[in-house]
């Protein structure tokens, strides 16, 4: 596995930087990288279907709290990742985008029609910040 930290140390600071003003959270704190960063390749007709990062029943992805996908290349056609919301949302494609969604929201990526698709993948953690003091308003 090609190890990215190793070969691009900047990489885990740069997107823990970019996302902590978007994530906010009161009674836990979030665990970077628990897991190594994914990479994925997609060639003609490959695709993911629907699904969800999240799954209570495995013990690594049970605290997946957001997804995040950094897009590698753009040239390419199809392979589209797309968030279901109550509608379909497809997010616009561009080399360098990163993507940040909560893990439990249902998403794919559609079918390549030309071309190889690149990415990397990685998952938020969480866990429970007992410093936190709850109070009743």
């Amino acid at each position: 596995f090609y190890n990215y930290y190793e070969n691009f140390p900047y990489l885990k600071d740069r997107i823990v930087n970019s996302i902590e003003n978007i994530i906010k959270t009161d009674s836990f704190e979030i665990d970077y990288f628990k897991e190594e960063f994914q990479f994925t390749e997609y060639n003609v007709g490959g695709f993911y279907k629907w699904h969800k990062d999240t799954d209570d029943k495995n013990d690594v992805q049970s605290n997946r709290f957001c997804s995040i996908v950094i897009q590698l290349n753009d040239d390419y056609e199809g392979g589209k990742l797309q968030i279901l919301d109550g509608d379909e949302i497809e997010l616009e494609s561009g080399i360098g985008n990163l993507y940040v969604f909560y893990s439990s929201m249902i998403h794919r990526v559609t079918p390549i029609t030309k071309g190889t698709r690149y990415s990397l993948v990685n998952w938020l953690s969480y866990k429970k910040n007992n410093e936190v003091k709850k109070s009743f308003l």
